[in-house]
């Protein structure tokens, strides 16, 4: 049974928006990190959009291949625009300001190299995105990554985003989910077991195929050395919901309320009383049988003769 997992992430299985969603207890910075290195090697740049940290505390521990292809967009280091010490501001990374009208395509078309074609795109993460810009803008700016007009200069294969889903409510959520072809929720395993042994957390992954299928897993996942995914199957789905064991409130009585199967029989062999059984075997047919009592007077011509009226 392959990963769907590892599949979604090698590009075999093909996803153009995966979101990951997390929470304070577990991040999945180390999944989007292993996306990167992913990339790196069926990309010709990869534009990583830094929010949450500078790009260079994103990039740490990244080979020099990846870093090559990374194009840093800093939104961490001054996103109002205030600070006006330019040289606090480092000059490897275009500047994002959160106050601006300009979406990811912009920023995109003024750090992308001539010539590359192939893009894919890192958004880490998109809660201070839609903090300060608000959800419908977000939106509107993750469907022009994947929808680019055509002819376009360049074709944006993968979009990869990290939200933090304890901080938004559910409509926000829905929102980004609708958008993206792969949603993958990360939760924590406690275990001091060694990564290849048992998993250092969960994704539960909803996966949308171009045809229109629908793919839902739980699979166990570690980060080894140099971001290298390490997935382990067979874990039940989070959709199985077990049937609450109700008492059996006949469990301990002294006498039996219910029937064996020899007592079954017996009881529809049984002919009840007052009943009269038809020998006629034909099919469909039936009979009526009246058996006036002793004390009953029925007169033909008065038939409520023994009303008091």
């Amino acid at each position: 049974m392959a990963s769907l997992l590892k599949q979604v992430l090698t590009g075999s299985e093909k996803s153009c928006a995966v979101t990951i969603h997390d929470t304070v207890e577990h991040s999945g910075r180390y999944l989007m990190k292993c996306f990167l290195k992913e990339m790196a090697e069926r990309v010709d740049e990869i534009h990583l959009f830094a929010f949450d940290q500078a790009p260079d505390a994103l990039l740490a521990g990244t080979d020099p291949e990846t870093r090559r292809k990374v194009k840093g967009h800093d939104g961490w280091t001054d996103p109002q625009g205030w600070n006006s010490d330019r040289n606090l501001i480092s000059s490897n990374y275009n500047t994002v300001h959160l106050t601006s009208d300009k979406g990811f395509v912009d920023h995109i078309k003024e750090r992308k190299e001539p010539g590359s074609g192939q893009i894919a795109v890192v958004i880490d993460s998109l809660t201070p995105y839609i903090l300060h810009r608000s959800a419908p803008f977000t939106c509107k700016s993750l469907h022009a990554l994947t929808h680019l007009p055509e002819p376009s200069e360049f074709q944006v294969t993968q979009v990869v985003s990290l939200i933090h889903s304890d901080v938004h409510d559910d409509s926000v959520l829905r929102a980004i989910n609708h958008l993206s072809s792969t949603v993958i929720h990360v939760s924590a395993n406690m275990s001091i077991a060694p990564l290849d042994r048992e998993p250092m957390g969960y994704c539960d992954i909803q996966h949308k195929r171009p045809s229109g299928k629908v793919l839902q897993k739980r699979e166990g996942y570690s980060i080894g050395d140099s971001y290298q995914l390490i997935t382990f199957l067979g874990l039940p789905s989070t959709n199985t919901t077990e049937p609450d064991q109700q008492p059996d409130p006949t469990a301990n009585l002294t006498f039996n309320l219910t029937l064996s199967e020899s007592e079954k029989k017996a009881r529809e062999n049984v002919v009840l009383p007052f009943t009269k059984v038809s020998n006629n075997s034909t099919t469909g047919s039936g009979q009526i049988f009246y058996e006036p009592d002793q004390a009953d007077d029925y007169d033909d011509e008065d038939p409520d003769d023994d009303l008091d009226i």
